[in-house]
């Protein structure tokens, strides 16, 4: 019966374990934890600190706004200006945000929304429309006027960041009318851009992204380069996601 005991004690520390790898799960934020032993020899899952900042599923409509779309982010608000409405998620299921005229997100300035020093990653998918702006801003906090913004943009049918004053972009372009999946992220100093979990690095320079500007989804600061198409599952944490994270992230729905 001992025996039993323990099998069933390990199968269930084994499932626990492996339920904490693959993309962010707003229950369990916990990525990539690889299991440990105690001085007994007893396996244990060991605590790691919250780092997802903001999680947007775009799923509720009437929810969006509210506090609760938010994990780390202290006080922050969000409103959704006029024309920006709700559409069929990744995959079919759940929804998405849809941008089809000049309007956009904003959350209100909030510290965890910057990255003076630390690592960061910010996922996101977007469909874009048959019609985008030449610099459709995805993401933004602070304009090009600014040294310490940053942004994911689109250009030229590419995604792209705005670092500061300078651009980069990625060397594919994006599926049209279809789901992408773009991250970026900072590793040590070093910036990266994924295009539906392909790597392409950006910089190295060491710029400081803090300012007091709003955070924006589907424009820039100034109410500029707004984005026409879909948005969905936002994930911003500081910290840098793995290759192997990513690439989860990416196959999360069937891509």
């Amino acid at each position: 019966m001992k025996m039993v005991i323990k099998i069933l004690s390990f199968v269930w520390l084994l499932l626990l374990s492996l339920s904490c790898f693959g993309p962010f799960n707003p229950d369990d934020p916990m990525m990539g934890i690889d299991p440990e032993e105690n001085d007994t020899g007893t396996t244990v899952i060991p605590k790691m600190p919250l780092t997802m900042v903001a999680y947007w599923r775009c799923d509720d409509s009437t929810n969006f706004v509210n506090s609760s779309s938010y994990t780390n982010i202290s006080a922050a608000t969000s409103s959704i200006e006029t024309d920006v409405s709700f559409d069929t998620g990744i995959g079919g299921s759940g929804l998405s945000l849809l941008f089809n005229k000049d309007t956009y997100v904003n959350v209100l300035n909030d510290t965890a929304l910057n990255f003076p020093l630390t690592d960061f990653t910010i996922s996101l998918w977007c469909k874009p429309g048959l019609q985008v702006n030449s610099n459709a801003i995805l993401v933004s906090k602070g304009d090009t006027a600014t040294l310490s913004s940053y942004a994911i943009m689109i250009r030229d049918k590419k995604p792209g960041v705005f670092l500061g004053s300078f651009a980069r972009l990625h060397e594919d372009t994006l599926l049209p009318s279809s789901w992408n999946h773009v991250v970026f992220s900072r590793k040590e100093g070093a910036y990266f851009l994924y295009l539906n979990a392909k790597m392409s690095s950006i910089s190295s320079e060491g710029i400081t992204l803090k300012n007091t500007h709003n955070f924006r989804i589907g424009a820039d600061v100034a109410n500029r380069n707004h984005y026409r198409g879909n948005i969905d599952e936002i994930k911003i944490e500081r910290r840098a996601w793995s290759v192997t994270e990513i690439k989860s992230e990416h196959s999360r729905f069937g891509k």
